[in-house]
């Protein structure tokens, strides 16, 4: 996952929307810190963040994650099948979701 890639991504819309970082967090309660963090790719962020932030922006999250993920690299579909096995049962369901969302959108 190119997590530079999706925070620039989600920064752009966010700022296409002409809303400020603190005003995106406060819509997705999260802090105006992380906002920062996420948009600089700085750490990692959860599916339910990501959901949040595409539906406060009125996006998908494949079209957030479109260009993050590379899955023709192996180790980073390593990694990315690392941090599925500390997801939660809600966190899992949402991601199935995206990924079925993202093979639907590559396969047509």
């Amino acid at each position: 996952m190119d997590y530079v890639r999706l925070g620039s991504k989600i920064r752009e819309q966010r700022l296409k929307k002409e809303l400020t970082q603190e005003k995106l967090a406060e819509k997705c309660g999260i802090s105006p810190s992380y906002i920062g963090i996420i948009e600089r790719g700085d750490k990692k962020l959860s599916i339910t963040t990501l959901v949040k932030i595409a539906s406060v922006l009125d996006i998908s999250t494949d079209y957030l994650l479109s260009d993050s993920l590379d899955i023709s690299q192996d180790t980073r579909l390593k990694q990315v099948l690392s941090d599925v096995k500390d997801l939660k049962n809600d966190e899992m369901d949402l991601l199935i979701n995206v990924v079925n969302t993202i093979t639907r959108h590559y396969s047509k």
